[in-house]
């Protein structure tokens, strides 16, 4: 087997494993699957849906890396020293805040074809 199929195995097994054990990545997955039901339901332009796409992406890969972290923190110190606790805080507002800079970047986006879609009916 190649090196470059075992890093994707590799790679896969760990999106697995994330997916399996973190509920907030389940609910990126629910989030991003509605997000393109919406692009290919509605006639959004082409850069409408490449910035929803990518929103989506920069949501899940921070809340990735906020999974990486706090296990990483949980290795070197214990869960309840208040250093961890600072750094777990601080990652979750950065994909706290990450979500919500892209629900009203979508809500801006998608709110418009909604009510076309709505009032066409």
């Amino acid at each position: 087997m190649s090196r470059l199929w075992k890093s994707f195995t590799y790679a896969a097994a760990g999106i697995a494993q994330l997916v399996r054990e973190e509920l907030s990545i389940r609910l990126m997955a629910l989030a991003g699957f509605i997000v393109l039901v919406f692009i290919i339901v509605y006639p959004l332009r082409k850069w409408e849906a490449i910035i929803l796409l990518l929103l989506v992406f920069s949501v899940w890969v921070l809340e990735v890396l906020n999974s990486i972290l706090e296990r990483m923190t949980d290795m070197v110190k214990p869960r309840l020293h208040e250093g961890v606790k600072t750094v777990k805080d601080m990652m979750a507002g950065v994909v706290l805040l990450s979500s919500v800079g892209s629900l009203i970047v979508g809500l801006v986006i998608l709110v418009p074809y909604f009510i076309a879609g709505v009032f066409r009916w």
